[in-house]
């Protein structure tokens, strides 16, 4: 029996159920060949927990290609050529592992991937986070995404304090749902009973993951936004939801504006002379752990 099969033109199946299109030939055959084998192995943990046995479509560098990861809507990998990332993203096994984690559960539970709930900062978070963990179980150790850019040693750290409802964007809610699977030792039958529902109740014995009755900041004397102008005389004040016992900590110095905080209150007071918009972020402590991030997006009129 062959070991693998080269198909004609440049589309290359090795291993049943795995097929690369390299149209450019940008891998080499033994890149494609390592490929595939790390492909296999999520294959084969992803059926060990659920159970989808589709083939896997890949494409290697097509034309258009921006980013590397999973295509929600033509339900396809693809790994893309891009000076910041190390042989378009196929180095990293914590990469290939997330991407077909996405693609085999998007392939089963179609009806938790499309639609309006793509649309949904904390669903796609959902998403992102159980991608982190099946890596994580897959290959367990400190950081996800290793040997992915050139510049960066890895992506993100597993073990976090971060809690979901308390950060922005679905990579920091993905990171922040990892943290807490860890948290609550969610083994494999845990995984596969949470993945069939995504009911989000099962979290609820991580006090990080109860939802919120309000915004985490609540501007004063003005109508909620996410987005605010003010005069260069005027100033911006937001009370915090949170519990006395988290602190409000700037990350750097505002070019634009002076901040002030008191226990439950942040003040934003345009520097003289100062115009412009400025996003400005701040940590969220409890101690001494970050367990999340605001950001507040604010200008100066002219």
């Amino acid at each position: 029996m062959l070991k693998y099969l080269i198909l004609l033109f440049t589309t290359t199946k090795l291993f049943a159920g795995i097929l690369i299109q390299d149209d450019s030939l940008y891998l080499s055959n033994n890149e494609r060949e390592r490929l595939s084998l790390q492909i296999q192995k999520a294959q084969n943990f992803y059926n060990s927990i659920l159970d989808n046995s589709e083939d896997i479509t890949i494409l290697i560098n097509p034309q258009s290609c921006l980013r590397t990861g999973y295509d929600y809507e033509g339900h396809r990998l693809r790994f893309c050529d891009n000076k910041k990332t190390i042989k378009a993203g196929t180095r990293s096994e914590d990469i290939i592992n997330h991407e077909v984690f996405h693609y085999l559960y998007c392939g089963q539970f179609p009806h938790f991937c499309k639609g309006e709930l793509m649309k949904k900062e904390n669903h796609v978070g959902l998403l992102e986070g159980i991608a982190d963990y099946f890596s994580y179980l897959l290959n367990p150790d400190s950081y996800f995404g290793e040997n992915f850019y050139h510049e960066f040693n890895y992506l993100r750290a597993y073990q976090n304090k971060l809690c979901f409802n308390l950060v922005p964007s679905h990579h920091l809610k993905g990171n922040a749902l990892t943290g807490s699977l860890l948290r609550l030792n969610f083994n494999q039958s845990r995984l596969r009973d949470f993945l069939t529902t995504l009911d989000v109740k099962k979290l609820n014995e991580d006090s990080c993951y109860k939802e919120l009755s309000k915004p985490l900041f609540i501007a004063l004397d003005r109508k909620q936004a996410t987005r605010y102008w003010i005069n260069s005389d005027d100033k911006l004040e937001f009370k915090s939801s949170l519990s006395n016992q988290v602190n409000i900590h700037p990350i750097s110095n505002s070019k634009l504006f002076n901040i002030s905080i008191s226990r439950n209150t942040i003040t934003f007071k345009p520097k003289s002379n100062a115009k412009g918009f400025e996003k400005i972020e701040v940590h969220l402590k409890d101690g001494s752990d970050t367990i999340g991030i605001a950001r507040f997006y604010i200008g100066i009129k002219k």
